[in-house]
């Protein structure tokens, strides 16, 4: 009898991140050192305006709200995240609600 228990072999990461990404409604976000967005999920490309959530890669947030709010933005980013960098990614998470 075949085993049809999930394999972590069979299991392709790259695709079950996404799909997290794109159906929760929490607005996910991913950016790069300089502030600009990464890659973000249909839920923050709705909060933007945008028709997909690839229109948002290379953009900042200088591109979505007034210069004052985003260079706080920038700002606080930076102090928070890029002060003690641990490797090749950071993370941070904010909850509102």
């Amino acid at each position: 009898m075949p085993d049809s228990s999930p394999s972590f072999e069979r299991i392709d990461e790259k695709s079950l991140l996404r799909q997290l990404l794109h159906s929760t409604p929490d607005h996910v976000y991913f950016k790069d050192r300089e502030g600009r967005f990464l890659l973000i999920n249909q839920s923050q490309s709705n909060i933007f305006g945008l028709d997909s959530p690839e229109d948002a890669v290379g953009k900042s947030d200088f591109d979505f709200f007034s210069a004052e709010h985003a260079r706080q933005a920038l700002d606080d980013e930076k102090h928070r995240l890029f002060r003690k960098s641990r490797g090749k990614f950071d993370w941070i998470i904010y909850a509102w609600g």
